[in-house]
């Protein structure tokens, strides 16, 4: 049998596509580390020398699913012709979409024992999305829609107060009425502080 040796990032991708489909299907406790070689058919002598672990694929599971994310932002915020505060409106309804989703990858990090890399995940999708609400206020005050005078300051507010809404059970659960005040509140908050013209927002939580 002719061995089949590929370039080491390909196998690498490999091997996040595989554990990503298994944690989904058996979830992340009950998916092994020769789960996931047997899913490309490999050693596990490969997983090791590209991972030290499976929690250490987990997060570059994490990591791919926030590329995806940031750049679906980031396209979204490229719409030349949609006005910004839409754009906006869009981008924060996806990160709120995304931030409650129940599936195992997202329920494992909400665990209080892995709170490390709940926050870790937390700092990369802060630190790639204030750059691109930076861009999308800045596109809204040009418009002369959003009147304000740091828009990167701007942009860590919201963000900084979209993070902490999701850290709070009783926020991200269904139908929670606190839930409901609080995206009527976020709402309020966003036309104030970017004290917009001619538009309301609404966020669909």
């Amino acid at each position: 049998m002719v061995r089949v040796t590929k370039d080491p990032e390909k196998r690498k991708q490999e091997l996040i596509d595989s554990a990503e489909r298994l944690f989904l299907k058996k979830g992340y406790e009950k998916t092994s580390v020769s789960d996931i070689v047997k899913g490309i058919n490999v050693a596990q002598g490969t997983f090791y020398y590209h991972f030290f672990s499976k929690s250490d694929i987990l997060e570059a599971v994490v990591e791919k699913n926030i590329s995806v994310l940031m750049n679906k932002l980031l396209n979204i915020a490229g719409i030349k012709n949609v006005e910004a505060a839409e754009r906006l409106n869009e981008i924060i309804n996806i990160l709120f979409r995304y931030g409650t989703d129940k599936d195992e990858v997202q329920a494992y990090m909400h665990q209080e024992s892995n709170i490390f890399l709940y926050d870790k995940v937390g700092k990369m999708i802060t630190a790639r999305l204030i750059p691109i609400l930076t861009g999308v206020i800045a596109a809204g005050m040009a418009e002369g829609r959003f009147d304000v005078s740091c828009p990167t300051e701007t942009a860590e507010f919201l963000v900084a107060s979209l993070v902490y809404m999701l850290h709070q059970a009783d926020i991200i659960t269904a139908n929670s009425r606190r839930r409901e005040r609080m995206r009527i509140t976020i709402e309020l908050c966003m036309s104030r502080v970017l004290r917009v013209k001619d538009y309301k927002f609404e966020l669909q939580f």
